[in-house]
């Protein structure tokens, strides 16, 4: 076998145990082969433990972006929607209000706001 070739998990059972026999008898160099060995596989294991777990929550955070949501969610949502097109309603008539008094003159103004205060009533929706 070449030194470019991949080793399989057999050939790799194979000469961690040649190492570790070497180490037994005192080698120095078969030992740190093993420890550089060992750390190697823990961080590998590691590394694979941290991409299943991202990939876990990632999983989870599909899971809760598509799940259903009960009935009480849904027309709650609604609420709260159809209560911000209101107020968004009211804030644009209130401007427009505002820009048509702003364009009035004196006389129109104060008879505007007489009828606002109801104290003549508008005739055929015209001043």
């Amino acid at each position: 076998m070449s030194g470019m070739e991949p080793y399989s998990v057999q050939d790799t059972l194979l000469e961690r145990n040649r190492l570790r026999s070497a180490a037994k008898r005192g080698d120095k160099r078969a030992e740190l082969t093993l420890e550089v060995l060992d750390q190697a596989a823990h961080e590998a294991r590691w590394a694979a433990t941290e991409h299943l777990r991202a990939k876990a929550a990632a999983d989870r955070a599909d899971r809760e972006k598509h799940r259903p949501r009960s009935v009480s969610a849904v027309m709650q949502e609604r609420r709260r929607e159809r209560e911000a097109a209101e107020r968004k309603r009211a804030e644009d008539a209130e401007h427009i209000e505002a820009q048509r008094v702003a364009g009035m003159d004196e006389r129109q103004r104060e008879r505007y706001e007489k009828e606002k205060r109801g104290e003549i009533l508008k005739v055929n929706g015209s001043w």
